[in-house]
């Protein structure tokens, strides 16, 4: 279910108009974007801001769909949604949503543009901090800062030198 959720996110925020720009490819035989850490560096303050707002609601669309869609194909008493306000059982959805990783670090803004510095933050000071690393995509480094882990710049610096986490696509 995670990885599912994970599909729909990385495909809804490469569609988002704020979400992408001048995505490289990877290779042509996976088709797959990348968005590398010098490209992160010239953007703009605003640019980084729509790129991780396009990133978190595109997760939590993908979470909330994947879920959702866990309550339909697990009834097999119905072909039927559940109604959340009248039943007293554990659904589906319930234990997906308590499975995933969520971003609550994420601010509605009354002037505009909601506050993700927790997010942003982090990545300006890793790709800053450690240069050595630019070619690590944003994408794959926002799966770090989530409520349950949030790693500082300095941690995911760590972590690339002790090779836990990916550093070449």
């Amino acid at each position: 279910m995670e990885k599912l959720a994970a599909l729909v996110v990385i495909a809804f925020v490469c569609l988002a108009p704020l979400g992408c720009k001048k995505a490289e490819r990877e290779s042509e035989s996976t088709g797959t974007l990348r968005h590398k850490g010098q490209e992160w560096l010239v953007w703009s303050r605003s640019e980084r801001v729509h790129f991780v707002a396009a990133y978190i609601d595109g997760y939590e669309e993908g979470v909330h769909n994947a879920c959702a869609a866990a309550d339909g194909l697990l009834d097999l008493k119905a072909s039927r949604s559940y109604d959340h306000a009248k039943d007293e059982i554990v659904l589906p959805s319930g234990v997906c949503w308590k499975g995933v990783a969520h971003y609550s670090r994420f601010k509605p803004n009354s002037s505009g543009d909601p506050d993700v510095s927790a997010y942003t933050g982090v990545i300006t000071r890793f790709y800053t901090d450690h240069a050595e690393y630019q070619d690590i995509p944003f994408e794959y480094l926002m799966q770090y800062l989530t409520d349950e882990q949030h790693k500082t710049a300095d941690e995911l610096g760590n972590m690339a030198r002790a090779g836990e986490i990916r550093t070449h696509w």
